[in-house]
């Protein structure tokens, strides 16, 4: 049951436009997280789906999945792929317990994940790009201190990260090299 006090977030329109995602923030541990998927044209709910907790949530392009960024039972954080026709979880990405996955989207196609994963305790910090399809990781950018933010070029072949460091780095996909770095301290 979502209380008319608890505050509502927009997670923003699929790329068809059709599609947008809200999420009722619950701050209560004995309460969950209501996300909604709507139908712009129709107004109504397309799927619900409940989670104790919610770091990040991303629709895809074409708007037929949501990943969301979770913590299962075993207190490791988690990329679910939920299928909002079925409302089923189609792949699960795990980390270890200690790495936090910051955030996670899909690429335009939405045939890859690209997710911020950073693990203080192991002083790992990375961005990570999975392959849906493959069900397996197909790029890894390690970065010295955590990260912030990380985003696809237009065509996908670079990566752009930032992190704590304030420095902005272009990533090649292919090579898994830096191409470039950005010092963005002001």
């Amino acid at each position: 049951e979502v209380k008319d006090t608890e505050p509502v977030y927009v997670k923003g329109f699929s790329s068809c436009g059709r599609f947008f995602v809200t999420v009722n923030m619950v701050y209560d541990p004995q309460r969950l997280n209501v996300i909604n998927v709507w139908d712009k044209e129709t107004g109504s709910i397309v799927r619900t789906f409940e989670c104790k907790v919610l770091y990040d949530i991303s629709l895809s392009h074409d708007g037929l999945y949501l990943l969301i960024v979770t913590r299962n039972e075993e207190n490791m954080r988690t990329v679910d792929v939920m299928n909002i026709s079925t409302g089923e979880c189609e792949q699960s990405i795990e980390t270890s317990v200690f790495a936090w996955i910051v955030s996670a989207v899909f690429n335009k196609n939405d045939t890859s994940i690209l997710m911020i994963v950073n693990n203080n305790e192991a002083k790992s910090y990375s961005v990570k790009i999975w392959n849906g399809q493959a069900g397996e990781y197909m790029c890894n950018f390690e970065h010295s201190v955590p990260i912030l933010t990380a985003t696809f070029n237009n065509d996908e072949t670079m990566v752009l990260t930032t992190s704590k460091d304030a420095v902005a780095r272009i990533w090649d996909v292919t090579t898994g090299c830096v191409v470039k770095t950005f010092n963005c301290f002001i």
